[in-house]
């Protein structure tokens, strides 16, 4: 899955609980669903959404419940390239 999909290498980007750093061009990379959610659900997936005025990396990971997948946000804090 995810072939047609373009994002980031998960590895450029610093996560922790609330916030995740990333580079402009890893920002750009991203596509955009403030109002909606990607369709074609996997785990890793990732896309940006402008929420409150907020720019959030968004993704679906694991859940405990293997039928399903998590939604996790994360504040988008941009360095340089």
């Amino acid at each position: 899955m995810g072939r047609n999909w373009i994002q980031p290498d998960p590895k450029n980007i610093l996560i922790d609980d609330t916030h995740c750093v990333m580079s402009k061009q890893d920002f750009d990379k991203l596509a955009e669903y403030s109002i909606t959610y990607p369709t074609a659900e996997y785990r890793g997936k990732m896309w940006k959404a402008f929420r409150g005025g907020i720019w959030f990396l968004v993704w679906y990971g694991s859940h405990p419940n293997p039928d399903l997948l998590s939604i996790n946000p994360r504040i988008i804090l941009l360095i340089d390239n």
